[in-house]
């Protein structure tokens, strides 16, 4: 049996330790203060990655016609600090990029009406139906086919970065950082639509 002295120092430990791991854990705070949601089971620990947007959060178009895919992604990117946004097909992309201005695309190859890469040859194209958007934005494929000629392809359509199907999401993670890195300083070109339809130059 413990005594009562050993049984007080060990809960005295314990405490100690608890409040040891609140101070290192980041809780939902009300007010001015700063929060990060919990990420996902399957992501990892808690600790923030070097890979985890620290300013303003970047936004992500996700282009998938997979809602499974598309809504795990979601909610990781937005746990991790980014701003999501979603589409499943070329339509509903083509007025992300007019409308929202994201600042990467994440690209599905095979779309309900159409091909990902007729969507990357427009974005590239600035006269093309993608015309609002910046033509440099950059855009990493997603591909359920990893062929060499598919991965070529797609960086002579002008992909940024290729990853194939299925995928790691913390992979995915460091990648959109890695190409984001690269962006940082550019100055966005293209055309913001409107009301009206009139397009305000980005230049």
């Amino acid at each position: 049996m413990l005594r009562a002295e050993g049984f007080a120092g060990s809960l005295a430990g314990s405490c100690a330790e608890l409040d040891s791991c609140n101070a290192r854990c980041v809780r939902p705070v009300s007010g001015g203060e700063q929060s990060r949601a919990p990420r996902g089971a399957n992501v990892g620990p808690l600790a923030p990655s070097a890979d985890m947007p620290t300013e303003t959060p970047a936004t992500v178009l996700l282009i998938d016609d997979d809602d499974a895919i598309r809504a795990l992604l979601s909610r990781e990117l937005d746990a991790d600090g980014y701003a999501p946004l979603g589409a499943a097909t070329l339509t509903d992309a083509r007025r992300h990029l007019q409308e929202s201005f994201p600042d990467i695309a994440i690209l599905d190859t095979g779309l309900p009406d159409g091909s990902g890469l007729t969507l990357l040859g427009e974005i590239r194209d600035r006269h093309g139906q993608a015309g609002g958007a910046d033509p440099d934005l950059p855009v990493l494929v997603l591909s359920g086919s990893c062929a060499e000629s598919d991965r070529v392809r797609a960086f002579e359509r002008g992909a940024d970065d290729f990853l194939a199907k299925p995928f790691s999401y913390r992979e995915l993670r460091g990648r959109v950082a890695a190409v984001l890195r690269r962006r940082e300083g550019h100055v966005r070109r293209g055309a913001l639509q409107v009301a009206g339809g009139h397009q305000l130059d980005a230049l």
